[in-house]
């Protein structure tokens, strides 16, 4: 894991209200930092891999003082079907990620070789299409590293 994702993973993974609503994995909370998942994970989950943005801030290139960077992370529940063709409730999903939101919106993360960081929620939770077995949501943050 490079130094952000591991701070990410530290933040949620060590929230026990958090733990509480996910699934477990190898012992711990079905938190994971690749996609695809294992396919032994159980739902709900919460993922993310990549950012969808990454730039330097604070000057040109080669001068810059920081980074911006972006990523979605994404959670995963049951589907929103039930076997009987009735619709299952979003709350679970829902109260998943907002826990994911407040841990780390405006909070700041210790990340390894940098001193001030940052986490801005920039959009979400954001409804995701998917497989009408499952449930999805996406929140995009933004990570200011200087």
């Amino acid at each position: 894991m490079n130094a952000l994702t591991q701070a990410i993973f530290n933040q949620l993974s060590g929230d026990s209200a958090l733990a509480a609503m996910l699934a477990s994995y190898a012992g711990g909370p079905a938190i994971f930092s690749s996609d695809p998942v294992p396919l032994d994970a159980a739902l709900p989950y919460v993922c993310w891999s990549g950012a969808i943005h990454d730039a330097p801030f604070g000057g040109k290139a080669e001068n810059a003082t920081g980074r911006e960077i972006r990523l979605d992370i994404r959670i995963y529940a049951q589907g929103t079907l039930e076997a009987d063709g009735s619709s299952s409730s979003s709350k679970a999903i829902d109260d998943i990620a907002e826990r994911v939101r407040a841990l780390l919106h405006d909070v700041p993360l210790t990340v390894a070789g940098y001193t001030n960081i940052i986490a801005q929620c920039m959009a979400g939770p954001l409804r995701i299409p998917t497989d009408p077995r499952f449930q999805g949501r996406a929140i995009t943050f933004a990570y200011f590293l200087t």
